[in-house]
């Protein structure tokens, strides 16, 4: 991946935070709800997974083959994540949502200034995973994109190395309108033709031991930089209910809108008892 330095001294970077201790209302009076990208670089450096998580430990757990994400073009493949981890290639990208039907569950918890009112909803288990296992190899990533139903996330590299490409809320109308613009092509991909496109990104190269998080509204992408893995959960709380609301209002299904009407409204009724 040619022009990194470069790259990077042309945008603007992404605020790194190094506070050592990150709670709820911290969280959300700086990042939640004024959705700004942040990348905490001291919170959760001492997090058990990031040494527990080892890849041979990994692959002990996740011995179930997993249909990899590949870019267009490329042939589709089914791996465990010990055969993909032995076979570089910058097509295709493993991912799995697995490890929570797994002893892995049991080694995290997610961080509290994420609370998911979806994933912990008292009102029957939840249909759609919003945790992930991502392992890459040095070239891979995810197209640019927002994240599932609008939803915020957070991404913990457990190894390696990422670079995030990040377009502020502001542009996210305006990107939508044009985004094979802005999608363009992963593999031997070169940096300096986004800064060429009308709007310009933020920047962050994130390192193990630091959280990435990414708010609902803004479009992004992720390459590794180096062989990674990394742990991102999605959720939906008081700092971007709103937005997840207008992309099932948008949708098709009722049914689905109301269900997350339900969700909200408990998740608001759980607010309320906690600061009764």
């Amino acid at each position: 991946m040619k022009n990194i330095a470069a790259f990077l001294g042309d945008t603007t970077a992404i605020a790194n935070d190094d506070i050592d201790l990150l709670t709820k209302k911290y969280f959300n009076d700086n990042y939640g709800y004024p959705a700004r990208p942040v990348n905490f670089t001291k919170a959760f450096r001492n997090w058990e997974i990031r040494t527990k998580w080892s890849e041979e430990y990994l692959s002990q757990a996740l011995q179930y083959p997993e249909v990899m994400e590949s870019t267009p073009g490329a042939l589709p493949a089914t791996m465990t994540l010990e055969q993909y981890m032995a076979n570089p290639t910058a097509s295709l990208y493993y991912k799995t949502g697995r490890h929570l039907s797994t002893a892995l569950r049991h080694d995290f918890a997610s961080p509290s200034p994420f609370n998911c009112w979806y994933a912990n909803t008292g009102l029957g288990p939840p249909k759609t995973t919003l945790s992930w296992l991502y392992a890459g190899h040095p070239g891979t990533g995810s197209q640019l994109h927002r994240d599932i139903w609008w939803t915020s996330a957070w991404n913990y590299l457990i190894s390696g190395k990422k670079l995030w490409i990040v377009y502020p809320a502001v542009y996210t109308r305006q990107i939508a309108q044009s985004l094979p613009d802005y999608r363009l092509p992963l593999e031997n991909i070169d940096l300096m033709s986004y800064l060429a496109l009308r709007y310009k990104p933020m920047t962050c190269v994130q390192q193990p031991g630091e959280m990435v998080f990414v708010p609902g509204d803004c479009y992004h992408l992720v390459l590794n930089l180096e062989k990674s893995i990394s742990l991102t959960e999605n959720f939906i709380n008081e700092t971007n209910y709103d937005l997840v609301k207008g992309y099932f209002r948008s949708g098709s299904s009722q049914k689905n809108y109301e269900d997350i009407e339900a969700v909200v409204a408990e998740g608001f009724n759980s607010l309320k008892l906690v600061t009764a």
